[in-house]
């Protein structure tokens, strides 16, 4: 039996495990930011409007912002009038709680849903090192994965139905505001599945849900409206030509890098067109920028291009060797986490705690190859098929995750296989969660026992 002084140790170790885990982490931003690792700046990303934009006619420009969803450019513009200018100390000391935030949400939830002592597992998945440097970015990426947490916590939490329906589909709506690939139909059809198995809300908050539904709607009737588009991103022409195309196809766009300036497309489509003309009095759509409207001609020349050019074949070999691969590959071998400043990459960026080491071959023709491999190519693929088969025994929570993960498996790997490891990395808690919860509940989900009623929601 165990002696009273251990169990008060033991207690006592519970308790300030979550603090100081929190304060850790909180420290490790400090002697990043005192190192010189900062928040990246935003001046040139591309999913941004332009800074000076930002601040020039901002109600206009966001109007005619079409390249994405018009959200992470509203908050920016937002941390600047909050911040008397000093948007990025703002921006670090909100990445920051995000990540502390994150660490604390996704604890709770482990707590109320997981049978063993998940400590050690969920302080190794938030001290994760690039994770740190992914927290250096305020970017769709950490702002989903925060939300995740949050959304673990409530859905394992003893709030009601109603409000669990009600927080979900408004954070889905937010994500449809800050990611082009949260589309309106998808988060209808999730608000609609979500009145099937949790308590149908009262009228009131069907009112609210609808209101919520509005926001990210109006971007798409404005596009639609405006330029023809019923999106709230124009380019995924470019995202299917530069993923897809590039080594089998001949058309003259499928040759050139991805983004280029429009003087290299004007080389090789017509640009010159009454749909481009109509706009050519409206200053923010004939800049030298990703916003140009001519960047949409650009787009749709590209998906003719894909749809002219498409080969079930040579797709789905591109879909094994470079989506899968990436998809399952560690977050941190993701290019635009290498340096925070270009051409400055720290001794750590690449340090994963699931890592495991490279294979290096060489052919029979003396090619050399290094392949980069992790524990998420044997984890992830075998958590996502546990989901499926098991998909009647789980709690609703974890039904919505395993619908999220699959549906965005299939969208990453086929439209943007290149960056499909960073964007999995959006939905990154749901997998961790899903592991913890499947090795806690493994006698209940492959053994006869049921699922005790206090994990059921």
């Amino acid at each position: 039996m165990e002696s009273p002084e251990n169990k008060q140790s033991e207690v006592l170790h519970a308790r300030l495990y979550t603090p100081a885990i929190c304060l850790l982490i909180a420290l490790i931003h400090i002697v990043m930011a005192a190192r010189g690792i900062h928040v990246v700046r935003m001046e040139w990303w591309w999913h941004l409007l332009d800074d000076r934009e930002m601040h020039h006619d901002f109600l206009r420009s966001i109007y005619y912002f079409h390249g994405n969803p018009p959200g992470l450019s509203i908050l920016t513009r937002l941390a600047d009038e909050v911040s008397f200018g000093h948007r990025y100390e703002l921006l670090w000391a909100i990445l920051t709680g995000m990540h502390i935030l994150s660490f604390y949400a996704f604890r709770q939830a482990a707590q109320k849903a997981v049978r063993f002592d998940s400590r050690i597992p969920v302080a190794l998945i938030f001290l994760n090192p690039f994770i740190f440097i992914y927290f250096n970015y305020f970017y769709n990426v950490t702002l989903m994965l925060c939300a995740w947490c949050c959304l673990l916590w409530l859905w394992f939490s003893t709030a009601s139905g109603s409000k669990k329906t009600i927080v979900t589909f408004t954070v889905f709506c937010f994500f449809c505001l800050i990611r082009s690939s949260w589309h309106i139909g998808i988060v209808l059809a999730a608000g609609i599945w979500m009145l099937s198995f949790w308590d149908r809300p009262k009228a009131k908050y069907i009112a609210l849900m609808v209101f919520l539904f509005a926001l990210p709607l109006s971007v798409y009737i404005k596009n639609y409206i405006v330029f023809g588009k019923f999106t709230t991103s124009t380019w995924l022409g470019m995202n299917l030509c530069r993923s897809n195309m590039p080594y089998n196809c001949d058309k003259p766009i499928s040759k050139l890098e991805p983004f280029v300036p429009v003087p290299e497309y004007a080389k090789v489509i017509n640009l010159d067109i009454p749909y481009v003309n109509k706009f050519k009095n409206i200053a923010q759509l004939n800049k030298a920028n990703f916003n140009n409207v001519r960047y949409i001609v650009i787009a749709d020349s590209s998906l003719e291009a894909f749809k002219q050019c498409f080969s079930i074949p040579f797709s789905l070999k591109s879909w094994a060797l470079h989506g899968l691969n990436n998809y399952f590959n560690s977050p941190s071998d993701f290019i635009f986490i290498y340096s925070v400043k270009w051409g400055e990459p720290f001794p750590w960026y690449s340090l994963d705690f699931f890592d495991l080491p490279d294979l290096h071959y060489t052919t029979a023709s003396g090619n050399k190859y290094d392949v980069h491999l992790a524990w998420y190519m044997i984890l992830y693929p075998l958590v996502m098929s546990v989901l499926l088969l098991k998909w009647t025994s789980l709690p609703a929570g974890l039904k919505i995750a395993c619908a999220v993960l699959w549906l965005y498996f299939f969208m990453y790997t086929i439209v943007d296989p290149f960056e499909a490891n960073r964007m999995r990395f959006e939905n990154e808690p749901l997998f961790w969660f899903a592991i913890l919860y499947i090795w806690s509940e493994r006698k209940s989900l492959f053994g006869k026992k049921a699922l005790p009623a206090t994990v059921r929601i």
